[in-house]
């Protein structure tokens, strides 16, 4: 049978199912997400071993890393990556030399490397070349790159290994910028370290510190992300608040004007998730709708232009977002349907749309792309044919199963064609040329394809 399909099957657009993503973290050039039933997968630049699949070639599609399915979390950086399992176990990979892997020694590495053998490790986050973790007693870790104190020892000794910084036992959550560490503790106090060129540790000072300070006296905060130079926060009154860098407006108070100082953005206290990236913003209101703001050269803020905005844009009109992430100049996003979508930079394909073309508008990820070995022994297969097509497309079943319903989906989400007449032929004349998803329902089970429109 293999030698039947062969030929047929050189012209398949991978199958997918979209609907599995349970988190996403963006590193400055890849990406990294957990699917959910816990397996890890990565995409884009892998010059230092980032993605973690063994290897340093760059990937422009998801691509699974090892094959454990306990992974819990995730966080990317400038080059390099980490993850919690479920086992309260650490692991790290990609540039190494600051350290920042956390293994003990100073040489990159292309798979998980485990860091230590603690297995009470809770939260995880990556910056430019450090990294900061809680574990499950409340103390405070970090490691890596410490030319600025972002490790918060007191010094400015590089740590290859994770090292407690002070003795709270009171710590909450955390965030990491290029080299500047954001902190909150139980009582709701927010705390700040390293660099502070641009005054994005908060304190009212440009002048960096290598200890954590508290950053007024507030005990109401909530939130906080790191971006590269700019910081960003919600209260627990759901106010949304940021300082640092703001050349290209990532603060989002309608200036360009860089603040030492938390400031709030704007009066609305609906603010529910913030993610940052180099020089902007992105963030999700409680009604579940997607805001952005801050420099767009390459598409990163998602409202289908290249122009930087100094306030919050809400993109597109969907109300269903629930996890959103920053990389370097690309952004990622989760729905509450478990489909991933990204935008942005994609030089190195860390869109993962199989693509190195920028998107100025939210597209969709594929959640998984399946082999050839595996369409020829899955029942449920579907052979599109011509793949590319400009006018008329084909459906082979060779599961035998009758097909009660198709319904075809462009880039962006919207359906653009539903036919429920048992068909093998469809007329695709009338579609923009592009990539499409197309849906069949078969057996009352859905089975996802793709097409090219040219």
């Amino acid at each position: 049978m293999k030698s039947i399909f062969s030929i047929l099957l050189f012209f398949v657009v991978s199958q997918i199912n979209g609907q599995c993503w349970k988190s996403i973290a963006g590193g400055g050039l890849h990406s990294i997400a957990i699917k959910t039933d816990g397996t890890l997968w990565a995409w884009g630049y892998n010059g230092q071993g980032e993605i973690g699949d063994g290897t340093l070639i760059d990937k422009s599609l998801p691509t699974q890393i090892s094959t454990s399915t306990n992974w819990q979390s995730i966080a990317g950086s400038y080059a390099h990556s980490l993850g919690l399992k479920t086992n309260g176990t650490l692991w790290g990979w990609g540039y190494n030399s600051y350290g920042q892997v956390g293994d003990g020694t100073y040489t990159s590495k292309a798979i998980p490397t485990q860091i230590g053998i603690d297995n009470n490790w809770k939260l995880i986050s990556c910056g430019g070349y450090h990294n900061l973790a809680i574990k499950a007693n409340g103390t405070l870790w970090a490691w890596g790159r410490n030319n600025f104190g972002e490790i918060g020892d007191g010094t400015n000794t590089i740590r290859n290994t994770p090292i407690q910084i002070g003795s709270s036992s009171n710590w909450l959550s955390i965030a990491c910028g290029y080299g500047h560490s954001l902190a909150i503790k139980t009582d709701g106090t927010l705390w700040a370290w390293g660099d502070n060129t641009d005054g994005q540790l908060g304190d009212g000072t440009n002048v960096s510190k290598n200890t954590p300070i508290q950053i007024g006296t507030g005990n109401n905060w909530k939130l906080i992300v790191y971006a590269s130079g700019h910081s960003l926060a919600i209260k627990t009154d759901g106010t949304l608040w940021a300082w640092g860098d703001n050349y290209f407006g990532g603060l989002g108070d309608g200036t360009n004007i860089s603040k030492n100082l938390p400031t709030q953005i704007g009066t609305d206290n609906n603010w529910l998730a913030i993610a940052g990236g180099y020089r902007y913003s992105l963030a999700i209101k409680t009604d579940s709708t997607l805001w952005s703001w801050g420099e767009n050269i390459q598409g990163q803020l998602g409202d289908g232009t290249n122009i930087s905005n100094n306030s919050p844009q809400q993109v597109g009109t969907y109300t269903n977002w629930c996890a959103i992430t920053g990389g370097g100049s690309h952004s990622s996003a989760i729905r509450a349907d478990s489909t991933m979508w990204a935008w942005g930079a994609n030089q190195k394909g860390q869109l993962g749309d199989g693509t190195l073309i920028d998107k100025y508008t939210p597209i969709s990820v594929t959640c998984q792309v399946i082999g050839i070995e595996e369409y020829l022994y899955n029942s449920n297969f579907h052979l599109i044919y011509p793949n590319p097509s400009s006018k008329i497309i084909h459906i082979q079943n060779f599961g035998g199963n009758a097909i009660s319903d198709l319904v075809i989906i462009d880039v962006i989400g919207r359906k653009v064609l539903e036919q429920k007449e048992t068909t093998s032929e469809i007329d695709i004349e009338h579609l923009n040329k592009g990539v499409y998803q197309i849906l069949i329902t078969s057996e009352g089970k859905m089975h996802p394809c793709k097409f090219i429109k040219q």
